[in-house]
């Protein structure tokens, strides 16, 4: 048996936020792959400190930005740091790169670079963030 050609699928997965049922098993519909991981980023990225019941200290916390002078550098270093730790902490699949912000008028872009661990690939996500008026 030649090992060389086995494709391994589907190594991860995860519930989606809004659960839904597969139509032809009756199942839980997963997401899967990188797919999982990317929202389970995006889940701990938007998720609100306290708003999770049982873990206070799960969530990026992130909203607060849109009412923060974004230009300060000392201020968006600790933003980086806090989102680094907070992924690592509750995503042990990750290991975060990079985290960039671009702002614009009204919206912030946090474009999170990030290396999947057991699968040895990289791979990024950007979370758009909008006021609404």
């Amino acid at each position: 048996m030649n090992d060389t050609n086995i494709v391994i699928k589907n190594v991860f997965s995860d519930l989606p936020m809004f659960l839904t049922k597969n139509s032809f098993t009756s199942d839980l519909n997963l997401t899967k792959d990188m797919s999982a991981i990317r929202n389970s980023i995006k889940n701990i990225v938007m998720t609100n400190i306290g708003e999770r019941a049982f873990d206070y200290e799960f969530g990026g916390n992130i909203y607060a930005l849109l009412f923060e002078h974004v230009q300060d550098k000392f201020l968006m270093s600790g933003v980086k740091i806090r989102l680094a730790n907070i992924i690592s902490k509750y995503d042990n699949r990750v290991a975060v790169d990079k985290i960039l912000f671009e702002t614009g008028r009204n919206d912030i872009d946090i474009i999170i670079e990030y290396s999947i661990l057991t699968l040895n690939t990289k791979d990024k996500i950007v979370i758009k963030l909008e006021r609404s008026r």
